[in-house]
């Protein structure tokens, strides 16, 4: 009851704010929102989208894409000033709890902005700056709620230079980032990064955020450090989440969003915490590979993109060497961030998730927390605060506590392939040292790192059977531990990948994490 008075509380209070901005004049002068164009997506075209993918069969899907016949010409133009051109234009899909915008090709002549805003708080993510034609388009953060506003200024001689190429617009169906009043979107035995679980593991947590692909897909992973120490943005996640270039793929690295703080304050935060900008959009795709699971981006630190003042660089070990605790920190169901402990050895396991190959990976049972959809490519560490895993998949849940989780191993993707794009030493260890195991980097408590010179060492390491690429479609979970079982399974995966049409390119998988 009382939650329901706090939503209806909620919904008036925002129906009042939206009216109120509507009908504001600008204080530059620009006429009041209600007189901005408005494009409206027609539900019929979200509900066909939502029905032809199924979330079952991808990974964590928060929003479906809708083409929109939209160009500047569908905005209003307006003159600030006598040189200044500003371009508006709102767009709002009835029901969507998230929206985002894909503009491909953008084009912004020199000295333009285009900003993407919540037109009732007035919350905008970060500028577009003028730079000239986007060929790979700009995929934008999300607007909570149902309506967008998108504005462009520039100097008024140079607006017929503005064009937003093709764009498509994503409904979000899946309350991702809730509003303070919603039920929490992931089970309730999952633990808050700010209990006391978590005390230990705070400068990991620094290490680990939400990203979002292609304004579709959800995922985790990890800022890493390497061995030169020099703060390169190096982001690990799992390849299944289908980060690549073929259409097949759930999105080009180009596509990838970072939140990196979106987490509670408290144990038991209410409200619920909102997000703040998000840290970075796009990426490069430096390496990757099916068995060991993992995909390795440079997340882009250029223009505005900026990694958070308090991010850390987890460090990680490829010994190969299990632990008897540790934690895995994550975000399930893209819900603020979590952190899960095991108090029991992991255990080898070869983890048959219908792909190409088998995962090699670290089973693990949780004595507190688990994870969920949303949670693939969140870290599993040892007890010596080494990464050592990331997730693949698993039956454990709030309501199968007792299931096992499934990170592979990052042992396995240290030289998974001969080639540098399909192996993490080469980016981990650019300077072919063989050190195999470093420390994380707090540049808060050291802000000039020297490189790394001695530690443990490993040069080479198991390879990988299957091909770096060709994930082909696959069906139920199912986890088949042994060295014998694995080998043959290994050899039938590939027998069947190298048989399939799918041959040599990736695809979003069925049913993982």
């Amino acid at each position: 009851m009382i939650r329901t008075s706090l939503a209806l509380g909620a919904l008036l209070a925002f129906a009042v704010l939206r009216a109120n901005a509507a009908a504001a004049p600008s204080a530059e002068g620009l006429a009041p929102l209600a007189a901005v164009p408005r494009y409206t997506l027609a539900p019929a075209a979200v509900a066909d989208s939502r029905q032809a993918h199924p979330d079952k069969q991808h990974p964590y899907r928060y929003a479906v894409p809708v083409a929109a016949g939209l160009s500047p010409a569908a905005g209003q133009w307006e003159i600030v000033n006598g040189a200044t051109a500003v371009w508006r234009l709102r767009i709002r899909s009835p029901g969507a709890l998230s929206l985002s915008v894909k503009l491909s090709p953008l084009a912004l002549p020199p000295g333009a902005t285009l900003r993407i805003t919540d037109p009732v708080s007035g919350f905008s993510q970060a500028p577009y700056t003028g730079s000239g034609l986007r060929r790979g388009g700009e995929w934008t953060p999300v607007i909570l709620g149902d309506e967008l506003l998108l504005e462009a200024r520039l100097p008024a001689a140079l607006k017929d230079q503005f064009s937003l190429g093709v764009p498509t617009v994503y409904h979000g169906y899946r309350d991702w980032k809730a509003a303070s009043v919603a039920p929490k979107s992931s089970g309730t035995c999952n633990i808050n990064v700010a209990c006391t679980e978590g005390d230990d593991w705070q400068r990991e947590a620094r290490s680990v955020a939400l990203i979002t692909i292609a304004n579709q897909f959800l995922c985790s992973g990890e800022l890493l450090n390497n061995v030169r120490q020099d703060r390169s943005a190096l982001f690990v996640t799992a390849n299944h989440c289908g980060i690549g270039t073929d259409e097949n793929d759930s999105g080009p690295a180009s596509s990838v969003n970072a939140y990196f703080n979106y987490q509670a304050a408290t144990c038991n935060a209410t409200p619920r915490p909102q997000p703040a900008l998000a840290d970075t959009q796009g990426a490069t795709l430096l390496a990757d590979d099916v068995q060991s699971d993992f995909t390795l981006l440079r997340l882009s630190t250029t223009g505005t993109n900026r990694l958070p003042a308090n991010a850390y660089y987890a460090g990680w070990s490829a010994l190969g060497q299990g632990s008897d605790s540790g934690v895995a920190i994550h975000h399930p169901s893209g819900d603020e961030k979590k952190i899960s402990v095991y108090g029991t050895a992991l255990s080898e396991s070869a983890a048959d998730i219908g792909q190409a190959c088998p995962i090699d990976a670290w089973q693990v049972q949780w004595s507190a927390g688990t994870t969920e959809p949303g949670s693939s490519g969140g870290g599993l560490w040892n007890a010596s605060h080494h990464l050592i895993g990331t997730l693949s998949g698993g039956n454990a849940s709030c309501d199968s506590p007792d299931g096992a989780d499934y990170f592979a191993r990052f042992d396995r993707g240290w030289t998974a392939n001969a080639s540098p794009t399909h192996q993490l030493k080469a980016h981990l260890d650019p300077d072919g040292t063989c050190i195999a195991e470093i420390a994380g980097l707090d540049p808060q408590s050291n802000p000039n790192p020297s490189p790394i010179t001695s530690g443990p060492t490993r040069c080479e390491g198991a390879a990988s059977s299957c091909g770096a690429n060709g994930i082909t479609g696959g069906g139920a979970v199912t986890f088949l531990p042994g060295i014998l079982l694995a080998l043959v399974l290994r050899m039938l995966g590939f027998a069947r990948y190298a048989l399939s049409p799918a041959y040599g390119r990736k695809q979003p998988p069925d049913r993982l994490r």
